[in-house]
């Protein structure tokens, strides 16, 4: 048979059968589609089984993080100081918000059915009016107003919270707000192999209901005690009860990306349309200002000692050391001091202020040591204006009506992201405080330091429990020394030996701009030089201040927490100065009453222990019926921020680089 017959033979065959003949087009066609769904088959198998065993995507949904994740929130630049900062915007989803905004979206179909159908009499006019009423319910949740960290001022962030105030009021408020859009929380990629290391962030199931997820920070590790005290986590083993308690130690990136600022000195408020009409030409204290050359010798206490300072030894033994039965009356004494400056401190050739005490410079001709201090004058502002009564020290300063002399505050947990308010609130006068009012005392001072001349040295100090924590840096050399109350207390080291003064070297020995960070947190001091850590010969950490069974007291040396100093004939100058905190571990949340001064946690093996960063507004293991995670219920650890909402810009999705990066 020929080859053309053969051809003519199998298309017959073909036709009979109704298929089409081998090569022809449409059996690539076929062949394609088949191909094509499998890949699509392949792909998601292959995404499961990425998203089971690799990585999958998270979106933080509430403010337990905060900030170091982000929920649902409003970005805002605080008009009287320009800070920027975030409030949590969590209360426009949650349940009740989704229950309103579903009644809207019902009654408006109602209506759109009665006003192209008609109804029954009267029926349009009583559904235009629930959905009045539902509406206004609805936008009740939205967050209308929050308090800026740097300067305490309320910020209106809806325009109905502005139409809402008294005529008298508008007029102090700089502007007509604009509304300040609310963003969706960061989306994450979580990892899901290597092990679980402490101060990691960790997505679980939450043990009283599987099927949610949660993510919290993993600060407890199995076979341990851990305690909650004065901001810190201690830990001790399981099975020996007679072992101290140790201060868990956060390692220097973790350190860095939980500092929280408490005032940045940029950014300076005003009470006027110009930036130059600052607080302080209406009689309020610049925070950094010249301290009395003997402050480490005495501090003021006004009640015991109206007409000049206390010694420091005798201030310790009144307000520190102070018996439990006493120490009622050691609180009272503190909250009654008014811990004001003597009027004369200007040192010849010490520091001077600019106009704005943004920058302080040094010229070199002071005979003998000079210091900056800052002190936390905060202006009193418990509710937005529209509730301010006589004693909000905003209201009187944008009526030019101080009543009294500011006074200096112990720094808080202050968190902004918990301060915002919703429009219902705002209206009927009704705020939830979730202000974190602990004492937060583990700190850290950052600046720009200008070096003119190489010769003499500085000093930056930070105040904890009426101790003094120094970092001197000698210009000439580069050496660095730190102490502890001059050298009187030591520092951790090896038992028999002494450990006052570890010193390293540092890049300062040339005129030139330096970025310094002095940092007291967890116990241990550290040093960075323009983002690098200096190292010491010897260790840096401390011993307990008090003991880990007992709550650190204030001293009136707490009041003036931060300090610069300039040796004789030393010609610097200082700016872009930031005050930080740690996070502040509260051992109970505001929703359990009366707090405690320290909780204990034992762990089994197995079982972790998770706290939110955000400890004042945190369903975390504190408060759980079961304290623990157990091993089985750990998903993964969280590793970069991949989507933070967008920012404006000139695409309509410009990405927020500035957000993205990896989670410490």
């Amino acid at each position: 048979m020929t080859s053309e017959k053969k051809e003519k033979k199998e298309k017959s065959e073909a036709a009979k059968k109704n298929r089409p003949p081998v090569g022809s087009a449409s059996a690539g066609k076929v062949d394609t589609f088949r191909e094509l769904v499998e890949s699509i088959i392949i792909a998601f198998a292959l995404a499961f089984v990425f998203k089971a065993y690799s990585a999958e995507a998270f979106v933080i949904p509430t403010g337990s993080m905060a900030t170091t994740l982000m929920g649902r929130h409003k970005d805002v630049e605080c008009p009287r100081c320009g800070f920027q900062f975030q409030v949590g915007a969590s209360s426009e989803e949650d349940e009740s918000a989704q229950h309103a905004r579903q009644r809207v979206l019902r009654l408006q179909r109602q209506l759109a059915q009665l006003r192209s159908g008609g109804g029954p009499p009267g029926r349009l006019e009583q559904v235009q009016s629930e959905l009045a009423a539902a509406q206004r319910m609805a936008s009740s949740y939205a967050v209308a107003a929050g308090q800026c960290p740097n300067c305490r001022y309320w910020v209106l962030l809806d325009r109905r919270a502005w139409e809402a105030l008294p005529q008298s009021v508008r007029k102090l408020v700089p502007e007509e707000p604009e509304d300040v859009p609310s963003h969706d929380g960061d989306r994450i990629i979580v990892t899901k192999f290597g092990r679980f290391r402490r101060w990691d962030v960790v997505v679980f199931h939450y043990p009283e209901e599987a099927q949610t997820n949660y993510i919290k920070r993993l600060v407890g590790m199995p076979g341990e005690v851990l305690r909650i005290k004065d901001g810190d986590l201690y830990a001790r083993p399981l099975q020996d009860e007679q072992a101290p308690f140790r201060i868990l130690r956060k390692p220097l990136p973790k350190v860095l990306a939980m500092l929280r600022v408490v005032y940045h000195n940029d950014y300076v408020p005003h009470v006027g349309d110009s930036a130059g009409e600052t607080i302080y030409r209406r009689g309020w204290p610049p925070r950094w200002n010249l301290a009395p050359k003997d402050f480490h010798r005495w501090v003021y206490d006004p009640v015991e000692n109206p007409q000049g300072w206390l010694p420091l030894d005798l201030v310790r033994k009144m307000h520190g050391l102070l018996p439990p039965e006493f120490a009622r009356q050691g609180q009272e004494l503190l909250r009654r001091n008014a811990r004001l400056w003597p009027e004369e401190l200007k040192v010849q050739g010490g520091w001077t202020p600019d106009e704005l005490f943004r920058r302080f410079s040094a010229d070199g001709t002071a005979r003998e040591e000079t210091w900056l201090r800052y002190r936390h004058f905060v202006p009193r502002a418990e509710t937005p204006l529209r509730y301010a009564g006589s004693n909000d020290q905003w209201a009187q300063l944008l009526r030019n009506r101080l009543r009294e002399p500011a006074e200096p505050l112990l720094i808080e947990a202050f968190l902004a992201y918990n301060m915002g308010v919703t429009l219902g609130g705002f209206r009927r006068g009704e705020f939830y405080d979730r202000r974190n009012t602990a004492w937060a005392s583990d700190l850290a001072l950052e600046l720009e330091l200008e070096v003119k001349k190489p010769q003499g040295y500085v000093v930056l100090e930070l105040v904890k429990g009426g101790h003094f924590f120094r970092a001197r840096v000698d210009l000439a050399s580069g050496e660095a020394t730190l102490s502890i109350d001059q050298g009187r207390r030591l520092f951790e080291t090896a038992e028999g030996s002494e450990n006052r003064h570890p010193r390293g070297t540092t890049p300062i020995r040339a005129p030139g701009t330096y970025r310094l960070m002095f940092i007291n947190v967890d116990h241990q001091l550290r040093l960075l030089v323009d983002g690098r850590e200096v190292e010491f010969d010897a260790p840096t950490t401390y011993p307990p201040l008090v003991p880990t069974d007992e709550q650190m007291i204030e001293t009136a040396a707490d009041y003036a927490p931060a300090g610069i100093g300039a040796g004789p004939g030393t010609q610097v100058s200082v700016e872009h100065l930031v005050l930080y905190r740690d996070v502040h571990y509260l051992a109970s949340s505001n929703r359990l009453g009366p707090r405690l001064p320290y909780r204990d946690f034992p762990l089994e093996e197995g079982q972790y222990f998770m706290l939110g960063d955000n400890t004042a507004s945190s369903k975390d293991a504190r408060e759980w019926v079961y304290h623990y995670v157990d091993e089985p219920l750990l998903i993964g650890r969280a590793l970069f921020i991949y989507w933070p909402h967008p920012v404006r810009g000139p695409l309509p999705w410009t990405p927020n680089w500035k957000r993205m990066k990896f989670i410490r």
